[in-house]
C-alpha cells in the first residue's frame, strides 16, 4: 500500500475516550468523503489514529501503487495526471483539516498535511522539468515509489514514465503536461493495509484509538 495523504492534527485539550471515538469517527468520515469525490470506485483504504493527552489525529488515505497508475491514466498525460492529482490530494488533505478544526474549535492546533506519493511523483517531474534530475534517474526514482507489487505490467509503466519524464525535460511546460503515453488501466485488488505507528514504544504509553475503512466501509477498530 502507499499512502496518497495525510492529516495531521494536535490540539492541546484533553478528551476522553468517548470524546476520541468521536472524533475518529468524523475523521473517518470527512476523509470518505472527500476521497469519493475525487476518485470514485477506486479502491481507497483509510486509517485514523487519535491519541490522548494532547490530543493528536492522523487520518491516512492508502491505496495500491497500481490504482495510482490506473487514474493517472484516465488524463491526457502523465505529467498532466501527476500534476493534477497532487493539486487534488492536497486540496483533500486540506479541507479535511480544516474540517477538524471548524469541529473541535481549539484554542491551539497544529496542522499539517502531506501529499505521499502524490507529491512525490509531482516532485520528480519538476525536477526534471529544471534539469535537476535525468530522465533515467527520475525514472528508477518513481518505480522504486510505486513498487508496492500491484502493478502488473512494470516494464510498460517503466516506458511510459520514462517516455513522459523525457518529454518534460524537452518540451515547454504545457506541452508536456498532455503528451500522452499509454498506460495500463488495470485495477488492483487492494492490499491488507497496516496500521502505521511512527513510534510504537510512544503509542504504547498513550491511550490511543484508531480505525481503518476498506473499501467496502467495512472498519476494524483498536483501542490501546
Amino acid at each position: 500500500m502507499r499512502t496518497l495523504a495525510t492529516v495531521y492534527v494536535r490540539f492541546v485539550e484533553h478528551r476522553d475516550d468517548a470524546a476520541q471515538r468521536a472524533l475518529a469517527e468524523f475523521t473517518l468520515k470527512a476523509l470518505r468523503h472527500e476521497t469519493d469525490a475525487l476518485f470514485g470506485k477506486m479502491p481507497i483504504e483509510l486509517s485514523v489514529v487519535v491519541e490522548a493527552g494532547s490530543v493528536i489525529t492522523r487520518g491516512r488515505v492508502f491505496t495500491a501503487a497500481g490504482v495510482v497508475v490506473a487514474f493517472l491514466s484516465t488524463y491526457e498525460g502523465l505529467r498532466s495526471g501527476s500534476a493534477h492529482l497532487y493539486e487534488d490530494v492536497k486540496s483533500a488533505a486540506q479541507v479535511v483539516s480544516r474540517q477538524i478544526r471548524e469541529r473541535e474549535k481549539p484554542v491551539r492546533a497544529v496542522v499539517r498535511t502531506t501529499t505521499g506519493v502524490a507529491g512525490k511523483l509531482d516532485s520528480l517531474f519538476e525536477r526534471v522539468a529544471h534539469n535537476d534530475l535525468s530522465p533515467e534517474e527520475a525514472t528508477k526514482k518513481a518505480m522504486k515509489l510505486l513498487d508496492d507489487g500491484t502493478i502488473a505490467d512494470t516494464k510498460s509503466v517503466a516506458q511510459a514514465l520514462r517516455g513522459s519524464f523525457k518529454e518534460t525535460g524537452t518540451r515547454s511546460g504545457d506541452e508536456a503536461l498532455h503528451t500522452r503515453h499509454r498506460l495500463p488501466t488495470h485495477v488492483p485488488a487492494p492490499l491488507k493495509p497496516t496500521l502505521p505507528h511512527e513510534n510504537p514504544r510512544r503509542a504504547r504509553s498513550i491511550r490511543v484509538i484508531s480505525v481503518v475503512e476498506d473499501r467496502f466501509g467495512k472498519r476494524k477498530w483498536w483501542h490501546s
